[in-house]
């Protein structure tokens, strides 16, 4: 999976194979990593660390967000964007069974996704790429995904993460999707990702140069990891990730190597 130029899928033009984008299954069985150049997920089983299969997303598509159904290892949802454009373009939610999409993908609409971290057949998605911004409840089932409810009053953020039946955004709001309403907000400038840990009561944001803690109770500032090295330089349609291990660690990617971090931040 590592970076290498080809020249085979349009002649004339050099593409990086690059890796850009992950999720992992809950039960970490399969890593799905997304690759630009051959507009496609490869998925990596974590046992062995080798590659089992390549799903196809379409001619100049590429993923904007992704995440493995909960309880469903072999079962990915994505977003897609055009990759055509210089600025994103969504274009559409689907939902694969290892290489194979079902049949019905929503027509556009949200280009930041998450489950809640309780359904694994209800989705909620965000379109910040346009005036619309429009919170949208997804419901997916054997056929595929469908959107089943939409808001405009709901103010997002750029990304969205879900996490003990509530939605997190990288502007500080904690959302109640049922609804959906925003139930508290945390004061931060925009992130560029956010980790919400509801059994110790926190929520991380991640920034060029450092993460802050706050209490995902009260919002109060709880302290901040400084210092700490680059974010990479994502395309703009693509989201960085940070996560957690550990009782004590942190981790997210940088330019060319990703960032293992120890702190007593969870534990303050």
């Amino acid at each position: 999976l590592s970076p290498q130029s080809v020249d085979e899928y349009s002649p004339g033009i050099e593409y990086e194979i690059e890796p850009y984008s992950h999720a992992i299954s809950d039960d970490d069985q399969f890593l799905y990593v997304s690759l630009r150049g051959p507009n496609s997920v490869r998925r990596v089983a974590l046992a062995s660390f080798t590659a089992d299969l390549e799903i196809p997303l379409g001619a100049r598509r590429q993923v904007e967000d992704m995440h493995v159904i909960p309880r469903a290892p072999a079962s990915l949802v994505v977003a897609k964007a055009r990759d055509d454009v210089i600025f994103p373009i969504q274009a559409g939610v689907f939902v694969y069974d290892g290489e194979v999409a079902r049949p019905n993908a929503t027509p556009g609409g949200s280009n930041t996704i998450a489950f809640d971290g309780r359904s694994a057949t209800m989705l909620y998605g965000f379109n910040n790429e346009s005036s619309e911004a429009g919170f949208r409840t997804m419901a997916i089932d054997a056929t595929g995904i469908r959107v089943t409810g939409m808001s405009t009053s709901v103010a997002a953020g750029q990304r969205l993460t879900g996490a003990g039946g509530r939605i997190y955004t990288t502007l500080g709001a904690i959302i109640d999707p049922t609804i959906p309403e925003v139930t508290r907000r945390i004061t931060v400038v925009a992130a560029h990702d956010v980790y919400p840990e509801p059994a110790l009561g926190r929520v991380y944001f991640l920034y060029r140069g450092w993460i802050d803690s706050y209490d995902a109770n009260t919002m109060e500032p709880l302290g901040s990891i400084e210092g700490i090295g680059p974010l990479r330089d994502y395309l703009a349609h693509t989201r960085v990730h940070l996560t957690r291990w550990g009782p004590d660690g942190f981790a997210y990617p940088g330019e060319t190597q990703v960032f293992i971090i120890r702190s007593t931040l969870p534990q303050s």
